[in-house]
């Protein structure tokens, strides 16, 4: 015999078996809540490093241009990044191998490496802006001054490959 269809669905709100009930919601969604909060929590579990953040970009600030990955084939590029900071009320410093080229690199890792370590150690540069992306920042890592990177905290700007960059930096410093 068939069962009434609202005996059916009492049947079903109390059934342990079906596939939801109160106590899977609630354990669902604690366990949602918890996974969520992890990655706020764990790059200072993971790294063991207190955060730190360099300070805000102003008018007048500047900005070290830098290719720590893959060249730049059209000089226009750093040229529109120029105008484009200085519209923003910012100067820019060209990084001394901005525009060199090995093979799709820009330049040797350890001339990639030196606008990085310049910028650092230069009390006028407040913040780095990569121009590209690409493969090619894992390269120079072990070349970097990360002492002098932690002592003089500053904004690092970049995407693609650049991550390998900023998740090194934060490793060995702290800063983000």
């Amino acid at each position: 015999m068939a069962e009434k269809s609202g005996s059916t669905k009492k049947s079903q709100q109390n059934n342990p078996d079906s596939k939801w009930n109160r106590r899977k919601f609630l354990q669902t969604g604690l366990l949602s809540s918890l996974a969520l909060s992890l990655p706020l929590q764990a790059p200072a579990q993971i790294f063991g490093k207190k955060i730190v953040k360099p300070p805000r970009l102003k008018a007048g600030d500047t900005v070290g241009l830098i290719n720590p990955a893959g060249a730049t084939f059209h000089p226009d590029d750093v040229t529109q990044t120029e105008e484009i900071l200085t519209a923003l009320g910012l100067k820019s410093k060209r990084g001394k191998f901005i525009l060199d080229r090995y093979g799709y690199l820009a330049g040797t890792d350890e001339h990639r490496a030196a606008d990085i370590n310049e910028f650092y150690a230069d009390k006028s540069v407040n913040a780095l802006l990569s121009i590209r992306g690409g493969w090619g920042c894992n390269r120079i890592l072990p070349l970097l001054d990360y002492d002098t990177i932690k002592r003089n905290p500053k904004i690092i700007m970049g995407y693609s490959d650049i991550t390998s960059l900023l998740v090194a930096i934060y490793a060995k410093t702290g800063v983000i």
